[in-house]
This record gives C-alpha cells, structure tokens and sequence, in this order.
C-alpha cells in the first residue's frame, strides 16, 4: 500500500500468531527499511521499496510475572515498588539531602526487600581502606568533570532482612541499590557494605 507521502511503502505484517502482547523491532540491516508503525494487530515497516519483502524482526518479550522454570533463582528486577513510596519517587524530582529522602530512594525499589538499609557515614577517600563488597552497575555511564580520587566516599551500611538468608547474590542487590544511589550522587563515590 502506498504511504501518504506516495514516495513510501507500508507493508503489514499480523502479530496475531507472533504475540500483539510483545514489542517489535526491525532488525537494521534490512536495506530499506525507513521507520516502523504500531497498530492494533499489527506492526507496518515503512519502507522506499514497493515489493514484497521478508522482514527480520526483533521481538522484545514482556516479562513473565511467573518464575521462569529453568531458573534456580528468582529474577532481578530494577522495577519500582508499586506503592505509594515508588510512586512518589518516580514523579518527585527534587535534590535529595536528608537522611529519609535517602531511604525513601532506597526502600522504592524491589530489591530493597531483602535488606534493611541501616545508614551512611561519609568519609574521606583515604579513610576507606577495605575492599569494596560491592560493584558500580552503571560503571559504563563515565563522569569527566569529578574524579574519583577527589570524591569523598558515602558508605552505605545495610543489614540482611533474615539473618538465616543464604548470601547467594545478596551482593548483587546491595550493589544495584548502591549504584541507584550512586546516579544521585555523583559528587560521592558510593560504596555498599553489609553490617
């Protein structure tokens, strides 16, 4: 079908045997291919081509709410929490510098299920002399204006919700909430330590 334009094409194709609950995305080295629209039960490849084609599609899954059965461990997620804290910290754009405003960051998040956050000491970078229990998950995202031997450390203290808890990638959710944390506060080089 012509597009409006009458320079382009449009070509349908049905999401009714592939999943209209998925999202949809043209792999690129499809020659040409211009841009994509969603429709109902369908998804349209715009495209300067007028014959017919066959189109490599990327399919983006919507996760299963379900615990996927290959799995020996639960999934991670960086989802907020649904309620009213979650909610308030998603819309609520404003400097944060109080103690409370801190864990209210914090306890807005799923992984903070289970652990306690327990406080913050900041301290100056030589005071910091043990070896981080914990990784930047944003380490990609680089900041060239602060360095990191001028910063001072923010030590972020947190306690197991169950003592009893087998420590297998409680690690890994201290880390996220840290790296969370650190996004915030890039003056600060943000370290997480379980007491």
């Amino acid at each position: 079908m012509p597009a409006i334009d009458r320079v382009n094409y449009e070509h349908s194709i049905a999401l009714d045997d592939i999943g209209v609950d998925n999202g949809y995305l043209v792999a690129l080295d499809n020659p040409d291919y211009l841009y994509t629209l969603r429709r109902e039960n369908e998804l349209v490849v715009v495209s300067k081509e007028g014959g017919q084609q066959k189109w490599k599609l990327l399919r983006i899954e919507r996760p299963a709410s379900e615990r996927r059965h290959n799995t020996s461990f639960e999934m991670f997620s960086n989802k907020r929490d649904g309620g009213f804290v979650g909610r308030y910290a998603a819309i609520k754009s404003m400097v944060i510098r109080t103690l409370g405003e801190l864990d209210r960051l914090l306890n807005s998040y799923e992984q903070s299920r289970s652990v306690i956050f327990q406080g913050v000491e900041i301290l100056d970078a030589d005071e910091y002399g043990k070896v981080k229990e914990t990784v930047d998950f944003n380490s990609f995202i680089d900041d060239n204006i602060r360095m990191d031997k001028s910063k001072k450390v923010m030590l972020l203290k947190f306690r197991l919700l169950d003592e009893n808890t087998e420590l297998f990638l409680t690690y890994d959710r201290i880390s996220f909430l840290v790296s969370e944390v650190q996004m915030v506060f890039p003056e600060y080089n943000c370290v997480g330590e379980r007491v």
